[in-house]
């Protein structure tokens, strides 16, 4: 490498370890829990409700994926009326940006421990549901 070339790599090395170097420092001027937690207050979101969640968000996209190729499949193989044609494509798209606003406001409310948010998941669980029971029993081909 020409001297110009080392002499800049050189600058680059010596930010990046002065960045590590702060890096520790403040990590090591961390010295417990109770420097992130005041000791009068006590955890309250739940792990194991953000891990559901968060498959919750895996479940939903791959029924949405599922769902939509079921529908085309049933859709080029299948007679619809235009009443139930436009009823099930309105359906397959409302349902998911429902749930995902479900899910989003319940990892919301759990990861900043407010109720509002957990209380607007739990409201739109109703059209959930609607819609799961729709799907599964009164669809047109089921």
């Amino acid at each position: 490498l020409p001297k110009n070339a080392r002499t800049q790599q050189n600058k680059y090395l010596c930010l990046f370890d002065r960045c590590i170097c702060y890096c520790w420092i403040k990590i090591a001027n961390m010295t417990s829990e109770r420097d992130y937690v005041p000791t009068d207050q006590k955890i309250l979101s739940s792990l194991p409700l953000q891990i559901l969640l968060y498959f919750n968000g895996w479940y939903s996209f791959l029924w949405t994926v599922t769902n939509v190729i079921l529908f085309i499949y049933k859709s080029n193989k299948y007679y619809y009326t235009s009443d139930a044609l436009a009823i099930e494509i309105m359906m397959v798209s409302i349902l998911p940006l429902i749930d995902t606003s479900r899910i989003t406001l319940a990892s919301k409310g759990n990861r900043t421990e407010q109720l509002v948010p957990l209380l607007w998941s739990c409201g739109l669980c109703i059209p959930m549901i609607v819609g799961y029971v729709y799907f599964q029993e009164l669809q047109t081909y089921v």
